[in-house]
C-alpha cells in the first residue's frame, strides 16, 4: 500500500519534467519535418536498431540477429561509436585490434563473425563513407543512432523508408543506429 502511494506520488512528481521533454523532442521533430534541421540519408537500405535507453535493451543482441540474418544474403557490416574504446576516429577492426582499441560490443561482433566487418566512428555519419571506401562490396551496420541524425518518433522500433534510385526502389537512410545495403548502387 505504502509502495503503490510512492510511486503514484513520484509520478506526479516527473510530470513536468516528461511535459518539458515532450515539447522539446516535439519542437525537434518540426524542426526536422521543416528541413531547418537538416537530417542525413543514404542511397541504399537500413536497418535502424537504437533508442533512447542507455543499455539493457537488447540492442547488441538485435544486431547480432540481423547479422546473422543477412549475412548469407548481403555484403554487411557494423558500425558502431565503440563505446569506452581508448582510441578516437575511425578504425577498421582486424585480426590485432582488441576491445580497448574498438570498443567491447564491437569486439564481440568482430569474434563472433570473422567475416563481417567491424568498424568504429563516433560520427558514424563520417565513418560510413570511409567504411566503404575501405570495403566497397559491403552493406553497414549500425548500433547506436548518431547525434546529427534524426530518431525515429518511435526509438524502440526498426524503421526505414525507400526512395526511387536507377529505376528502382530502395531504402534510404534517415533514423540510423544499425544499416544495410545492398547491391551496388550507392558511389562513395
Amino acid at each position: 500500500m505504502f509502495s503503490n502511494f510512492f510511486l503514484k506520488s513520484f509520478r506526479i512528481l516527473l510530470l513536468p519534467f516528461a511535459l518539458i521533454y515532450w515539447l522539446v523532442i516535439g519542437i525537434r521533430n518540426w524542426l526536422y519535418n521543416k528541413k531547418i534541421i537538416p537530417s542525413a540519408s543514404f542511397a541504399f537500405p537500413l536497418i535502424c536498431v537504437g533508442n533512447l535507453a542507455v543499455g539493457g535493451t537488447g540492442k547488441s543482441p538485435m544486431v547480432e540477429y540481423l547479422v546473422r540474418l543477412l549475412k548469407d544474403q548481403y555484403k554487411v557490416a557494423t558500425l558502431s561509436r565503440g563505446y569506452k574504446r581508448r582510441t578516437k576516429g575511425y578504425a577498421l577492426a582486424n585480426k590485432e585490434s582488441t576491445a580497448l582499441e574498438i570498443g567491447d560490443e564491437p569486439m564481440q561482433f568482430h569474434v563472433k563473425f570473422p567475416d563481417v566487418p567491424v568498424a568504429v566512428g563516433e560520427e558514424r555519419l563520417d565513418a560510413i563513407p570511409q567504411l566503404l571506401h575501405d570495403r566497397p562490396e559491403t552493406a553497414v551496420a549500425r548500433t547506436s543512432v548518431p547525434k546529427t541524425a534524426r530518431r525515429s518518433p518511435a526509438p524502440d522500433t526498426l524503421s526505414s523508408e525507400a526512395h526511387e534510385l536507377d529505376g528502382t526502389m530502395q531504402p534510404t537512410a534517415r533514423y540510423n543506429s544499425v544499416t544495410a545495403r545492398v547491391g551496388k548502387t550507392w558511389k562513395p
